[in-house]
């Protein structure tokens, strides 16, 4: 196997288990002492980057995030982002008014911040109920008036949703808008972001930039919105369990990162 000079990692449902509040300690030592010996080690989320886990930013040697699935890549040491792949704030408020029509729940994703609707449903309560200081964020009663209007570009835009059938309708009757890509990251969401916004496109600019070729990246991923960026990297894990969508992308099975077997996996493929 090549050498691996660049890790991308997704971090929802890779390496931070869904409902876990924090990434284990094994799996933070091995990346910071993958990133002191010189290896690049670059999150790669659907997050923003205001939101990210505190124990990766406290990692020193970490420089680039790339957030947002792709619609931007951070460099902590410039102190803001070199690439963006944005959705103009236009087409994002009229995106929130046509999902509104629909059984589901938008967040979107500013340059600036977490914006939501003022009023949250039961649904998504009941569903996302450990999300629900995410979804209390900065609420509004017009959340396409307030994008309109405060003419941020949008980064992405998720959609929370209830019903496997309104998912699938979306998709259908959304999916052909000119400038867009729909993507998903859980069973139960969509994710909309700028048509070039998506994390392989991230990565490949990135690791070209630094002058890193493809078979020395390793990216791990669990669902669709990683699937570009596992597609791009020359050396692939991806979790037992995983979505469907991701069939056949994995040069490793990674282990459930709770356990010593991921800590040694980790640390024995990144040495």
């Amino acid at each position: 196997m090549s050498e691996i000079r660049l890790l991308a990692t997704d971090i929802d449902g890779t390496i931070l288990p869904a409902g876990d509040k924090e990434i284990s300690a094994g799996v933070m030592e091995a990346l910071k002492e993958a990133a002191a010996a010189g290896t690049i080690v670059v999150p790669a989320t659907g997050r923003l980057y205001s939101n990210m886990p505190k124990q990766l930013l406290d990692i020193p040697d970490i420089r680039y995030i790339i957030t947002s699935n792709g619609a931007s890549i951070i460099d902590r040491e410039a102190g803001g982002p070199v690439y963006q792949q944005l959705i103009p704030a236009g087409l994002g408020a009229e995106l929130l008014r046509r999902l509104s029509h629909y059984h589901v729940y938008t967040s979107v994703y500013l340059t600036d911040g977490v914006y939501n609707w003022s009023v949250l449903p039961e649904e998504l309560k009941e569903n996302y109920a450990y999300r629900i200081p995410f979804f209390s964020q900065n609420p509004k009663e017009d959340l396409p008036g307030f994008v309109a209007e405060h003419g941020v570009p949008v980064e992405k835009i998720f959609t929370a949703i209830f019903d496997e059938k309104d998912k699938e309708r979306i998709r259908r009757e959304m999916g052909d808008i000119p400038g867009i890509r729909i993507t998903t990251s859980t069973r139960w969401n969509l994710e909309v972001n700028a048509v070039h916004a998506d994390k392989g496109t991230a990565v490949k600019w990135l690791s070209e930039k630094l002058g890193i070729a493809r078979e020395n990246i390793l990216a791990m991923g669990d669902n669709e919105n990683d699937l570009t960026m596992l597609a791009y990297a020359g050396v692939t894990a991806i979790p037992e369990n995983s979505s469907p969508a991701l069939d056949g992308l994995a040069s490793y099975c990674l282990p459930d990162p709770r356990t010593e077997e991921a800590v040694r996996f980790l640390k024995t493929i990144l040495a």
